[in-house]
């Protein structure tokens, strides 16, 4: 029987990853096609990855983390149904409150004040995504709507901060930033990458990701989840409530994506410039429809977008493509991975269509 149920655990696994394969080479078929036409290379983009991850493996590495961990804040979610858009915002807010409370810690040990830091980041972004929670639970308002809407309340509550009380002196001042944190609370780089900004927030997120991993699949709230995610009438049924499910999903999604945020402060820019982050949450939804879903598959979708991310820079500089174009480039590959997630939501709903006739037909 463990045999049997550990085939199944590798078939599934096996399936997966390569749905996430046959979707990477159809955007990749569609790129080279549109590249084709307007005149470029039509096998830029996979030289690009090539070369971002033979030459640049460290840059690769440095977005994979943000993209795994956003896509995994999403992916979190859309497995109860739920659909987390604001991960934007409470990745904003996780670095506003990283800056701010690294302020008070400068003399603390790094061992001490940097899982401190990553801690009320992570309470800050699950916070605020109880806000579009309880209004999906009480008021019931759709959360897409409310999440995107609460990512420019972020914005904007952070553009103040960062252009009032929070402005950096000196040139930070005219670059519209905060102060530099200190030193000791930089997360190390990790040197065999060379001279990138690949650091020790790889092995955070893949901690965080085997963290989730181990709920969905082995405890009670990854089952309530599942059950919620399929039919959220059946599990009410079955004496599952709903809106703590609701809650709880997004608690979850809100504080992995506050604990990005911290990342990306304390492993890479180490201030909070104004702006800084170009829609790596928004990124991370298409993340989670490539991996299906899947904790696991989102180590290895944001690694392909990782690559693609530090290609795009590549593409622009070894064969003068402007950047619009790499947008494009994007674009289709976002358009292949939603048009897959779309065609399955409506053979779901066909399938489910087909079962309440028949039952209707048999209750006749």
């Amino acid at each position: 029987m463990n045999k049997q149920k550990a085939l199944r655990r590798v078939l599934t696994v096996g399936k997966a990853v390569g749905r996430q394969l046959l979707l990477i080479l159809a955007a990749m078929l569609v790129c080279s096609l549109f590249l084709l036409c307007t005149g470029y290379d039509p096998f830029i983009v996979l030289k690009a990855i090539g070369r971002a991850i033979r030459s640049d493996l460290g840059g690769t590495v440095r977005w994979t983390t943000p993209y795994m961990l956003t896509g995994l804040a999403v992916a979190v979610t859309f497995r109860a149904n739920i659909f987390n858009m604001g991960v934007d915002g409470q990745l904003y807010l996780g670095s506003i409150a990283a800056v701010w409370l690294s302020t008070y810690l400068t003399n603390w040990p790094a061992a001490v004040a940097v899982p401190f830091v990553l801690v009320f980041s992570m309470l800050v972004g699950g916070l605020y995504a109880v806000i579009p929670a309880l209004l999906k639970i009480r008021l019931r308002c759709d959360e897409v709507v409310t999440t995107l809407l609460l990512n420019y309340v972020a914005f904007y509550f952070t553009d103040y901060l960062v252009l009032g009380p929070m402005l950096g002196s000196g040139t930070l001042t005219a670059a519209h930033s905060t102060e530099y944190i200190s030193e000791n609370l930089w997360l190390p780089k990790l040197g065999w990458f060379g001279d990138s900004n690949a650091n020790f927030s790889l092995f955070i997120g893949l901690l965080i990701v085997a963290l989730i991993t181990f709920m969905l699949y082995k405890t009670r709230y990854g089952y309530e989840i599942k059950v919620c995610g399929a039919n959220m009438e059946f599990a009410r049924y079955g004496g599952i409530s709903a809106g703590k499910t609701i809650l709880f999903v997004m608690i979850v999604s809100g504080m992995i994506g506050g604990a990005t945020g911290a990342m990306e402060i304390l492993g890479v820019h180490h201030r909070f410039a104004y702006r800084y982050s170009t829609d790596v949450g928004m990124d991370g939804v298409v993340v989670a429809l490539l991996a299906g879903n899947n904790p696991i598959g989102v180590i290895l979708s944001g690694f392909f977008y990782g690559a693609l991310k530090n290609g795009a820079s590549i593409m622009q500089r070894i064969a003068d493509v402007p950047s619009s174009l790499v947008d494009v480039v994007r674009g289709s590959i976002v358009l292949i991975i939603t048009a897959d997630f779309g065609f399955r939501r409506l053979r779901a709903r066909r399938r489910a269509r087909r079962a309440a006739e028949s039952r209707g037909k048999e209750a006749a």
